[in-house]
């Protein structure tokens, strides 16, 4: 009698969880504007897509940023903005370094907002 193997099963797809984020500058400063708007949109495009996300909508302003998102269920939320908000901070930090002027110790506010769909 064989045994079973189940080396070739395939992983079947997962749905993905929707959630609107939002977070903001430390002090709600104005500090994203031209060069460091696009350099945020892009450099948190390709944090989410490293992770294993969607980005289904992101819109960046002066002082905060609105991500949607979908994401797949095997990730806590949590982990998702504090990766997003840690490696953008000292990215932008890095090649901005105006931004370490205005906010020397942090580029964003510790909170986040969530909405989950």
């Amino acid at each position: 009698m064989k045994s079973k193997t189940y080396s070739n099963r395939k992983k079947k797809p997962s749905r993905l969880l929707y959630a609107h984020l939002v977070f903001h500058t430390k002090y709600n400063r104005k500090m994203l504007n031209g060069n460091i708007r696009d350099r945020a949109e892009e450099i948190v495009r390709d944090i989410l897509k490293d992770l294993e996300c969607e980005v289904v909508k992101i819109k960046v302003y002066p002082n905060y940023i609105h991500i949607f998102i979908g994401y797949p269920p095997k990730l806590a939320m949590s982990r998702i903005a504090n990766k997003v908000k840690g490696k953008s901070s000292c990215l932008l930090r890095r090649e901005f370094p105006i931004l370490v002027e205005q906010c020397p110790k942090a580029l964003w506010a510790p909170k986040y907002g969530l909405y989950s769909k």
